[in-house]
């Protein structure tokens, strides 16, 4: 925003991408976290901004069961 409060508008960036993997199955998981966007700009030598790199992340939480081995756990009693 400049000083006199009036804003511009630099550059629009449309990447196709990102809905794409933000609809895929494991991204729309209950499980899945919201994906985060981050992306890089780079300012060229005619003073325009470029996009250097584009990164959409999230995480899946898994749960697994483990079962002990009894065997083990027995074992382990018995040496003490």
């Amino acid at each position: 925003m400049w000083p006199c409060g009036r804003e511009e508008h630099l550059m629009q960036v449309t990447l196709d991408e990102i809905d794409k993997i933000a609809g895929n199955d494991i991204a729309s998981k209950e499980t899945s976290t919201t994906p985060k966007v981050s992306l890089s700009f780079e300012l060229t030598r005619s003073h325009l901004l470029k996009v250097t790199k584009a990164e959409v992340k999230f995480d899946e939480l898994v749960r697994e069961e483990i079962k002990p081995n009894v065997k083990d756990i027995v074992s382990d009693f018995l040496k003490d």
